[in-house]
């Protein structure tokens, strides 16, 4: 019988995490973490798992990220790290409160000298 954590170790491991870290993310312990990923990662059906799940070649990692999120496989917490990641290309940061910005007629108001050459 195929688990939960077992399917969040085959995503993980697809998504490149190692077998250590796999197992983390599926929610085993911090302890045994090494052990348990590398028992998995010979468990049969959790290589039947890994050839069933598709591999995608994105482009964009922006895509990969929003095909994390969706993903029904997934784990909640890489879910989290995933839309962490993802913020700030979905809501950039607005600007310093303190920054003025120039407008572009008020460019010749502050004209740009050249350094001095020394001698």
């Amino acid at each position: 019988m195929t688990t939960k954590r077992k399917k969040d170790f085959a995503a993980s491991l697809k998504n490149g995490a190692s077998q250590a870290e796999a197992a983390r993310q599926a929610g085993y312990t911090e302890k045994y973490a090494k052990q348990i990923g590398s028992r998995l990662a010979k468990d049969e059906e959790v290589l039947e798992l890994l050839n069933s799940l598709e591999k995608k070649v994105y482009e964009d990692p922006k895509d990969f990220l929003i095909d994390l999120l969706n993903g029904a496989e997934v784990s909640l917490s890489m879910k989290f790290e995933a839309a962490k990641i993802l913020m700030p290309y979905m809501h950039p940061k607005l600007g310093s409160i303190g920054e003025r910005v120039i407008e572009e007629d008020e460019e010749d108001i502050y004209p740009v000298f050249p350094s001095p050459k020394l001698n």
